[in-house]
């Protein structure tokens, strides 16, 4: 978060670097209405300017991530370095509430946003989409909350899902490495459950085996008994849905009663420098998907990363890679002199900072991540 010093109307400011460029913007603000809601970019005289929509929380709990989100929407639109370019931002401040972000669909569509880019609590998501589908109005979704295409043809999601890290992750350890049988590890919880049952379903799509599944209660602490029971069989390698202390727990437990080098599975969760830290004693490895990383080698990666950092003086986080890969889609599109459903959905094979990215008949996004190996204490890209 760039800090509060360089904040004006509600919106955070880049560095010295880019401020002169910026200040003219900050003239051009059209307030949508009483609340800290913006519009960001003078356009073109005489040629059409297009209208995003942003239905983001740039107040409350959840302001870091409608900053990360704007912010990587700005860069890859383009408007500190050239404030002509034929986009407004229409940006209206949700503050995580359910009234707030129906509002903002009010708002936007009477500004004639050509889409809107949304960043909502789960409860919000359905009473948004069923609003903007009624509107017309082609709204993108960053949200995990299943079925959320399924509402109408102008909802679309561009987010890492659990089926799309189990699919890649899968994918990966099937073709790459060989394996076809696997135990699951996982809490008794909304989240362990639900990747859990992704993953069955996807190993059992590629032919594989679950040779054993266990569930333990979020406050376990001695897992002895579940690993006992999980090392009698035979398997390739071990999925534990669970967040980064208590996955790292349980990989400590196993090296104490195991006896013999293990390979392990999880999710984007256990990206993070604390969980290597976390992991003690000796295993063989660990794999898992993520959205995003700074360690990609493409091109347009190291690119994305270097002007990131240059703009906001800080490191992107994920929602920021997936704001920027929706804003530069938008630009291809737009170049293209094409802008409907059916041009969103021809999008295919879309090169992104968070993968090589489709979308589906339906709306849903399908995308190629980076696959993560934990190797000698380390992560490391291996795919």
């Amino acid at each position: 978060m760039i800090p509060t010093n360089q904040v004006r109307n509600g919106l955070a400011l880049p560095p010295l670097s880019k401020i002169s460029s910026y200040f003219l913007l900050l003239t051009s603000y059209l307030y949508l209405s009483i609340l800290p809601s913006l519009a960001l970019g003078a356009g073109i005289k005489g040629k059409p300017v297009y209208g995003i929509g942003c239905l983001l929380p740039l107040s409350g709990p959840q302001q870091s991530s409608g900053q990360q989100i704007l912010n990587g929407l700005m860069l890859a639109l383009g408007i500190f370095d050239n404030p002509s370019l034929p986009y407004k931002i229409f940006v209206w401040d949700t503050q995580n509430d359910l009234h707030q972000a129906t509002m903002g669909v009010e708002a936007l569509e009477k500004k004639g946003v050509m889409v809107i880019i949304s960043l909502l609590q789960d409860e919000a998501v359905e009473a948004v989409c069923n609003k903007t589908q009624i509107s017309g109005i082609p709204i993108v979704v960053l949200s995990p909350k299943p079925y959320i295409p399924d509402i109408g043809d102008f909802v679309f999601r561009d987010f890492i899902t659990p089926e799309i890290q189990v699919k890649n992750l899968v994918n990966y350890v099937f073709n790459q490495l060989n394996f076809s049988s696997f135990a699951i590890l996982h809490p008794k919880n909304s989240y362990g459950e639900g990747f859990s049952k992704v993953f069955k379903t996807t190993v059992f799509g590629y032919g594989g085996k679950i040779i054993k599944d266990i569930v333990y209660s979020p406050d376990t602490k001695d897992f002895k008994h579940q690993i006992k029971t999980i090392i009698e069989s035979h398997f390739d390698a071990i999925f534990i849905p669970d967040e980064p202390l208590r996955a790292a727990l349980i990989i400590s437990q196993f090296a104490f009663y195991a006896k013999r080098d293990l390979v392990f599975l999880g999710t984007d969760l256990w990206y993070t420098p604390q969980f290597i830290k976390l992991i003690k004693g000796q295993f063989k490895t660990a794999y898992f998907a993520v959205g995003f990383t700074e360690k990609a080698t493409e091109p347009w990666v190291i690119e994305f990363v270097k002007e990131f950092k240059a703009t906001y003086n800080e490191p992107p986080q994920y929602l920021a890679a997936q704001a920027y890969d929706i804003g530069k889609m938008l630009v291809y599109l737009l170049s293209q002199q094409t802008w409907d459903i059916q041009s969103i959905l021809m999008l295919k094979n879309f090169h992104g900072v968070t993968g090589i990215t489709s979308f589906l008949p339906n709306g849903d996004v399908d995308k190629k991540l980076h696959i993560i190996q934990i190797i000698s204490r380390h992560f490391t890209v291996v795919r």
